[in-house]
């Protein structure tokens, strides 16, 4: 494959179906990196009926949003997503904000040839253990606030936004003197009051809990009896633990996403 994008020079890569073809993407994203390509990738897949879940996984899996999606009326509706090669001067910017924040850190692991020899293996360990601890506390956070706006449309209601509601007394006293006096798990028991879960996303929810717990509060996690950092057996600080944890996110997204929908998704 990397030969023969050499050769072509392709400006645009097509994937059609492109929600069974998730590893492709990934391999064509990672080689467009390895040789430096400017050729564009466009992912190609169905909408409509259950096709919306594949989507959605779709955008998830690739990071992109939906400033990127298009929909085209080819004989039936198709989802189409451009991932240009190319940043705007405003993404380099932020970009150059982000190694710098990384050097700041002690995060930069591309620059990990620049360390001393003895320490590359301690510093990459590093490295990836602050890496993974971000990720779990954005994610609690994120299910937190999946959570809140649970509680907030059954007393509020739909009608008005959430900015529409925040300049609201009443809003703002009950974020105060409600929600941010509950944890997350008393907040997932007065939800499922609210609306039947399913069982998986509660057990996840409450994994997700124990894990940022012992990850926020303990230097060594591994050494905690309680809330040992692993997802399904593997480590959390492993790529495949990482991989578990992050399908098991998404699937907590999707229960929250596509409550309202007609796709049975978020069904018990």
């Amino acid at each position: 494959m990397r030969t023969r994008f050499r050769k072509q020079q392709s400006k645009v890569v097509i994937v059609d179906d492109a929600h069974f073809k998730t590893e492709l993407l990934t391999r064509l994203k990672q080689l467009r990196r390895e040789i430096n390509a400017e050729f564009d990738i466009v992912a190609t897949s169905w909408t409509g009926d259950k096709a919306v879940y594949g989507r959605w996984r779709l955008i998830l899996w690739i990071k992109i949003t939906q400033a990127s999606v298009r929909s085209l009326a080819l004989n039936r509706l198709r989802l189409l997503c451009r991932m240009s090669s190319k940043l705007t001067a405003k993404q380099n910017l932020i970009l150059g904000e982000i190694r710098k924040l990384a050097e700041v850190f002690g995060m930069d692991y591309e620059n990990i040839l620049d360390y001393d020899p003895d320490s590359r293996t301690t510093m990459l360990e590093v490295m990836k253990n602050k890496m993974i601890r971000g990720q779990v506390i954005i994610w609690y956070t994120l299910v937190d606030e999946y959570l809140n706006m649970e509680i907030c449309q059954y007393f509020f209601g739909k009608k008005r936004s959430f900015p529409q509601l925040w300049k609201t007394k009443r809003f703002q006293l009950f974020n105060y003197h409600v929600l941010e006096e509950l944890y997350p798990l008393q907040k997932l028991r007065l939800v499922r009051a609210i609306r039947p879960l399913p069982k998986t996303v509660v057990r996840t929810i409450e994994s997700l809990n124990a894990l940022r717990n012992g990850l926020a509060h303990s230097f060594f996690p591994e050494n905690l009896k309680k809330s040992k950092p692993t997802r399904k057996g593997k480590s959390i600080f492993s790529a495949e633990g990482g991989q578990l944890f992050m399908e098991d996110m998404h699937d907590v997204s999707n229960c929250f996403i596509f409550k309202d929908s007609d796709l049975g998704i978020a069904s018990p």
